[in-house]
């Protein structure tokens, strides 16, 4: 049997077990959909922005230099322990909470450093990366001498939502439209039935020169037929008697 697989073979799988595609894809749209809704809480983003140096057009390399080496510097410091402590008494969390909600990030050749916060509570996230933005810098002027560094963020900026229902339930669709081809592949697989002279070819890798096609109710009647003469002709002793009409 020809193991290969073409795409007329494949689409005549999907077609014939498109049920079973379609059932997994609902039941996986359907538990996403459950979860998402009822039982996975939503995240909320607060972000702070930090700028370090002056936008000076005259710096020359060695001032570029620098302010590279305070950003890296700077990094290092919001994610460390001494940040944290500061954070942790005004917001009265764990480190491990803060280092596990708490991303600092800084994009190449910039002088803002990004500090973005993830929370189940929105105002909580905004607190907590405000309480981090603050500290840092403190810190940065009282360790590292940093007099060029000030918070963008406005206060009143809130939180967002990160992540979608939406998205949660369409990965749940596609999850679920893969597992479905998926058994509908090990099902055909497994199914040794031959459907038509398409499934023949492909099986035995020999072609079909003819098909019959038979019509049941008249295959039926005439088996009954056939079935009746057998009993009448065993009834008689398998004996066939002749009878004429004469007449005088």
């Amino acid at each position: 049997m020809d193991e290969r697989m073409d795409l007329k073979r494949f689409l005549s799988i999907m077609k014939k077990r498109f049920l079973t595609i379609l059932v997994t894809a609902i039941v996986f749209f359907g538990i996403s959909a459950v979860a998402t809704l009822y039982f996975i809480e939503p995240t909320y983003e607060a972000q702070e922005f930090i700028f370090i140096g002056s936008l000076n057009d005259e710096e020359t390399v060695a001032d570029t230099q620098r302010v590279s080496r305070l950003m890296a510097s700077s990094m290092d410091l919001i994610s460390s322990s001494v940040v944290f402590d500061q954070v942790k008494r005004d917001m009265k969390v764990t480190e491990e909470d803060l280092s596990e909600s708490i991303a600092v990030t800084n994009s190449q050749n910039s002088q803002i450093i990004t500090i973005s916060v993830q929370d189940l509570d929105p105002d909580r996230a905004k607190l907590i990366a405000q309480a981090t933005a603050t500290a840092s810098v403190d810190k940065m002027g009282e360790l590292l001498n940093i007099r060029d560094v000030e918070v963008l963020s406005k206060n009143d900026s809130g939180s967002k939502e990160v992540g979608s229902s939406t998205l949660n339930m369409a990965i749940g669709l596609t999850v679920g439209l893969l597992v479905g081809i998926g058994l509908a592949m090990l099902r055909d697989y497994f199914d040794d039935t031959l459907q038509d002279a398409k499934e023949i070819e492909w099986s035995l890798g020999l072609p079909v020169i003819g098909e019959l096609t038979l019509n049941d109710k008249k295959y039926a009647r005439l088996n009954r037929k056939m079935r009746r003469k057998r009993e009448v002709f065993n009834k008689k002793g398998g004996k066939i008697h002749a009878q004429s009409n004469t007449s005088n």
